[in-house]
């Protein structure tokens, strides 16, 4: 309770005796147990208030987690990516068509607007001949791939050690062996 055992409780039991008297210690200690008794219905209610903020901060944190691994459904981040692929598709759909435009408009380069349409060509700009067009289109396309077969050449390298190896004279015999082979 307070620490006290029960020699230090008897010398004050004797004291408050000797104090007060013993025709109102009765009084006393019934008033001092009702203060012990508010003092701990006091401390338990507190102690009952901070667990419920620590369970509420606790629950608040679990929620928060929920939502955020609600929000990470495959569904929407699906959209979000289909979304953003469409909308990079759309752009370059658009600049195509601006390029496209250009070319058969006759300019080398598309005159797009601010607004990402291709505007129409003017009285300014020169009429290009199919001919024409089409060597431009050539000339800017890349060097054409050579597409023949490989030829492999499987004879090997001067100084190689495949060559080396093959020109060296056959592995050396033991005398003995060399000699029986002779006789």
């Amino acid at each position: 309770m307070l620490g006290l055992d029960f020699s230090e409780l008897l010398i004050i039991g004797v004291v408050a005796l000797v104090v007060v008297g013993p025709k109102e210690l009765p009084q006393l200690m019934r008033t001092v147990g009702q203060w012990v008794g508010k003092a701990r219905r006091m401390a338990t209610e507190f102690q009952g208030q901070m667990n419920e903020a620590i369970r509420e901060a606790e629950l608040d944190d679990v929620k928060k987690h929920v939502d955020d691994l609600r929000s990470l459904s495959p569904k929407a981040l699906l959209a979000e990516q289909f979304s953003s692929v469409t909308r990079t598709l759309d752009e370059v759909k658009r600049d195509t068509e601006a390029e496209m435009a250009g070319i058969e408009a006759g300019v080398s380069a598309p005159m797009v607007a601010d607004g990402g349409t291709v505007e129409a060509p003017t009285d300014e700009t020169p009429a290009m001949a199919e001919g024409e067009i089409a060597a431009r289109i050539d000339a800017a396309s890349p060097m054409p791939m050579d597409l023949t077969e490989p030829v492999f050449d499987l004879t090997p390298a001067p100084g190689s050690p495949v060559e080396v190896a093959e020109a060296a004279p056959a592995a050396s015999e033991p005398a003995e062996a060399k000699k029986e082979r002779d006789a």
